[in-house]
């Protein structure tokens, strides 16, 4: 009788360290899964980061505002989102630039003067100094 019982408790044993290991597992894979995830995500934006570039051809004075012709040089499709004139916020929004396209970005802001114009995606900014006349 007395083998029984060492059999019965090795049983137990068994059964609680699996149980354990199950509620370690119910808690645990959920976070690893959610943080391989995030940097699979964060690697492959750093990486889409090295490849863009948003080149800031020039800015005019069109209709009494000044705007900004914008092209994606890069050869990844980005966004542009923000534009600064100076470092203040000049537009914000979402334009979607495939590679090689342009677009035109107009502001509310109407003085002729030498601008430094940030040109921003979710990832980088880019800057050039330039001169409205």
């Amino acid at each position: 009788m007395q083998g029984q019982a060492e059999v019965i408790g090795a049983v137990l044993l068994l059964v609680i360290a699996v149980a354990l290991w199950a509620i370690a597992w119910n808690i645990f894979y959920p976070t690893y899964q959610q943080a391989s995830q995030r940097i699979e995500r964060e690697r492959l934006l750093a990486e889409k980061g090295l490849r863009e570039y948003i080149l800031v051809e020039r800015i005019y004075l069109k209709n009494g505002h000044i705007c900004a012709w914008i092209t994606n040089t890069g050869d990844v499709q980005t966004e542009l989102v923000s534009l600064y004139l100076n470092n203040t916020l000049a537009w914000s929004g979402y334009i979607d630039l495939k590679a090689g396209s342009s677009t035109e970005v107009c502001t509310s802001q109407t003085t002729k003067a030498t601008y430094r114009v940030k040109a921003c995606s979710y990832t980088n900014c880019f800057e050039v100094t330039d001169y409205v006349p």
